[in-house]
């Protein structure tokens, strides 16, 4: 036997909105005046280069300034100290051998009595060649400041648009 109730079912009488109706609601409130295309410029316009700038940064008067230069070397884990100096001399030694071979000369660092810095790197240590972890070895990075003697003028001709503002159609 079924019983009757007086109540109302929600369902029929309050109908959950779809999504497109609830899109339709808010794309009504939103003020179309907003995004008309009167009210944005029809061209962009990028400044030139700055040539005072460049020839400040990459003029021949920085040719020859020292800069910082990097190279790694590996020492294995657990080694004695006395071994770790040896290694270490050794590849310094022969980076400053190949650093002078390519026209670099080991220059002073700035306030410091040093030329050389070593620090620890990354551990474990990457295989170049495949980028896998060398667990038994860890990672050493020397820094140096060198300045290269080879270095010639090199002029470059930049055409006018590139120099002067450039302005693009949006």
């Amino acid at each position: 036997m079924l019983i009757r109730t007086e109540r109302p079912i929600p369902a029929a009488d309050n109908p959950i909105p779809t999504a497109a109706k609830r899109l339709g609601r808010l794309m009504a409130s939103i003020d179309e005046s907003r995004y008309t295309a009167k009210d944005h410029a029809p061209t962009l316009t990028f400044p030139g280069l700055n040539m005072a700038k460049l020839r400040r940064e990459w003029g021949p008067q920085t040719a020859g300034m020292p800069r910082v230069q990097q190279a790694t070397f590996r020492v294995p884990l657990g080694i004695a100290p006395t071994a770790y100096q040896e290694l270490r001399n050794k590849a310094v030694a022969s980076w400053i051998k190949v650093m002078d071979k390519n026209g670099y000369d080991l220059a002073p660092w700035p306030g410091q009595t040093k030329p050389i810095r070593v620090y620890p790197g990354i551990y474990p240590a990457i295989d170049l060649n495949g980028g896998y972890p060398i667990l038994d070895m860890r990672e050493f990075i020397v820094e140096g400041m060198f300045s290269y003697r080879k270095s010639k003028p090199l002029r470059i001709e930049l055409p006018g648009e590139v120099i002067g503002p450039l302005v693009v159609n949006a």
